[in-house]
C-alpha cells in the first residue's frame, strides 16, 4: 500500500509513514477495489502512482538540481584557474626569452661600437702620422730663399700675443681702478709720501709698463715732463733691495731692482760725490735716453743737488 500524505509505497501492515511519519488507517473486512474490482484497483493504482511523481518531482526541484549547479560551476571556476596558471607560465616564458634576445642584442651593440672606436683611433693615428709627416716636408721646403714658417712657429706667435693681449686688459682694468694726481712742491720724500696719504691716496706704485706708459702720458698731457718725481719705492738701511711701500709703511712683496725702468747702473744704493746712503725712489726725464727714468737717491734731494729747486713733484695715486 501507498502513503496517501507522501505517496510512498509502505507494507500492508504499516500503521505510520517511515518517509513522513503520517498515520496510516487501516481496512478492515472485504476491500472490493483491490481485490474483486480490477478496474477499480487499477485505478486506484493509477491514481496513486499520479499522486507520487508529483511528491517526487517536488523533491527533485528542492534538493537535487541546486547540487548539480553547484557542481557546474565548481567545474568552471577550475577550469578558469587552470587557464589562467597555462597563461601565467606562457607569459613568463615569453618575458624570459625576450630579455636573453634583448640582452643578447645589447651586448653585440655595444662591442660594435668598441670596435668602432677601436677602428676611429687608428684612423686618427695615422692622421696624425701624415700631418707630421706633412709638417716635417714643410720645414725641410724652402722658398726664394727664406724657410716657410711652420704650424709650431704660429702657434708660439699667437700664444705671445694673447699673453701681451691679457697684459693689457689687465692694465686696462687697473687703470679703470686707479686715478693719479701729480703735485708740484719742494718736499722730501718723507713729506711727499705723508701728504699723499693725507689726501686719501698714497706716493704712486708703477706695476706695469702699461701703468708707466698711462702715467707718463698724464704727465706730458698736463705739461709736467721737466718735473723730479717722489715714487713710493723705497729700501731698508740693511737691504739693497727696493720695494713699494704701501699707505701703511710696509713693504710689499716684489723686489724692483731688476725693472727695466732703472736708469743704467742704478740702483747705486750711495751716492759717491756725497758720499751718502740713497734709500728712495724718484723718476725724472734723460734726454740721452730719450726717456724716463728711475733713479735712487736720499731723502731731501735739494740738499745735494740745489737746481731742482721748483722741480720736485710726486704723484698721488687713488683707488676709485
Amino acid at each position: 500500500m501507498f502513503c496517501k500524505n507522501c505517496g510512498n509505497q509502505l507494507a500492508d501492515n504499516a500503521k505510520f509513514c517511515k518517509f513522513c511519519g503520517a498515520k496510516i488507517q487501516q481496512k478492515t473486512g472485504n476491500t472490493p477495489l483491490t481485490e474483486t474490482n480490477g478496474e477499480n484497483k487499477k485505478i486506484k493504482v493509477e491514481n496513486t502512482v499520479a499522486t507520487k511523481p508529483s511528491s517526487v518531482d517536488h523533491n527533485v526541484q528542492e534538493y537535487s538540481i541546486p547540487k548539480a549547479k553547484k557542481k557546474g560551476v565548481g567545474k568552471i571556476v577550475i577550469f578558469v584557474i587552470l587557464v589562467a596558471l597555462l597563461w601565467g607560465m606562457i607569459g613568463f616564458a615569453a618575458v624570459k626569452i625576450y630579455g636573453v634576445i634583448t640582452n643578447k642584442g645589447e651586448n653585440q651593440e655595444y662591442s660594435v661600437i668598441e670596435e668602432d672606436d677601436d677602428d676611429m683611433t687608428e684612423e686618427s693615428e695615422d692622421e696624425e702620422e701624415e700631418n707630421d709627416a706633412e709638417e716635417n716636408d714643410k720645414e725641410d721646403k724652402t722658398e726664394d730663399g727664406k724657410d716657410i714658417v711652420n704650424d709650431v712657429t704660429e702657434t708660439n706667435h699667437l700664444e705671445s700675443a694673447a699673453v701681451v693681449e691679457n697684459a693689457m686688459e689687465d692694465s686696462e682694468d687697473e687703470m679703470n681702478i686707479h686715478t693719479y694726481q701729480i703735485v708740484r712742491e719742494n718736499v722730501s720724500w718723507s713729506e711727499a709720501y705723508i701728504r699723499a696719504k693725507e689726501a686719501g691716496g698714497y706716493l704712486v706704485r708703477i706695476n706695469t709698463p702699461e701703468e708707466m706708459e698711462y702715467i707718463l702720458e698724464q704727465i706730458y698731457r698736463e705739461g709736467q715732463e721737466d718735473g723730479i718725481y717722489w715714487l713710493s719705492g723705497m729700501r731698508a738701511s740693511n737691504s739693497s733691495d727696493y720695494f713699494w711701500v704701501d699707505e701703511n709703511g710696509m713693504f710689499l712683496s716684489d723686489v724692483l731692482n731688476n725693472s727695466e725702468f732703472w736708469l743704467p747702473g742704478e740702483p747705486s744704493l750711495r751716492d759717491d760725490s756725497t758720499n751718502l746712503d740713497e734709500n728712495v725712489m724718484n723718476m725724472f726725464y734723460v734726454k740721452k735716453q730719450g726717456r724716463f727714468v728711475w733713479n735712487d737717491t736720499v731723502d731731501n734731494v735739494l740738499e745735494i743737488v740745489s737746481s731742482y729747486e721748483g722741480k720736485i713733484c710726486y704723484i698721488i695715486e687713488f683707488d676709485n
